[in-house]
């Protein structure tokens, strides 16, 4: 997670305290079910492998002796249901700041990826200190944790954030002048510029906030 402003993002499993999981000794059960939610490229039930980060995951657990049921849920149920569910060991990915993994351990890092914020060119977000990001309308996932130095500012309801239901909505609001900039993973964006139909013709007039590179 974003420990503090200068830093990325990184990609983690939560699993389940109660669990038996132990990484290090020999399995005492076969088969760990994780849920998570579309995210590609790293995670997406129409993808190969289920997603890049699925496969590492899978991977992982693999040379641990295990083998990895990955379940794909909204992340609202996620967030809703509190990881009640008896027969579930954990959620990727995750971040160190999370806010809704009371009774969930971290695990080592999985993944590493910068969280940033995209602009429009023709818009560029000026700004030094998370404060400043008051003067701009902002477009962050439902459900997504706003992260790092932003979530204090965020907290405080100095924000004006407006969410949208995944990724590539998130993207297109700001693309038609919805809100001034958003949050997002910067491969996540690439990754959907490159592929969705909906956001190609943007292709040009959408960036990565300079700035925000390394200070989100």
């Amino acid at each position: 997670g974003v420990q503090t402003c200068a830093l990325p993002i990184f990609l983690f499993v939560f699993v389940a305290l109660s669990s038996a999981i132990s990484f290090a000794k020999a399995p005492s059960q076969k088969t760990i079910i994780l849920e998570t939610m579309e995210i590609p490229p790293f995670m997406s039930a129409a993808m190969p492998y289920e997603g890049a980060a699925t496969y590492a995951t899978r991977e992982m657990l693999k040379k641990a002796g295990y083998n990895l049921e990955v379940r794909f849920v909204p992340i609202m149920r996620i967030r809703n249901l509190k990881f009640s569910k008896p027969d579930v060991n954990g959620f990727f990915p995750s971040f160190v700041d999370d806010d809704f993994v009371e009774g969930l351990t971290l695990s080592k890092t999985v993944y590493e990826t910068p969280w940033v914020i995209i602009e429009r060119k023709d818009h560029p977000i000026k700004w030094k200190e998370p404060k400043d990001l008051a003067a701009y309308k902002g477009g962050n996932v439902n459900g997504y944790t706003i992260r790092s130095q932003i979530r204090k500012i965020y907290e405080e309801n100095k924000l004006n954030i407006e969410t949208a239901p995944d990724d590539a909505l998130n993207i297109l609001k700001l693309a038609n002048k919805r809100v001034d900039y958003i949050f997002t993973d910067a491969h996540i964006f690439k990754f959907l510029m490159a592929t969705d139909p909906r956001l190609k013709p943007f292709a040009n007039e959408l960036q990565i906030n300079k700035i925000g590179r390394a200070h989100v």
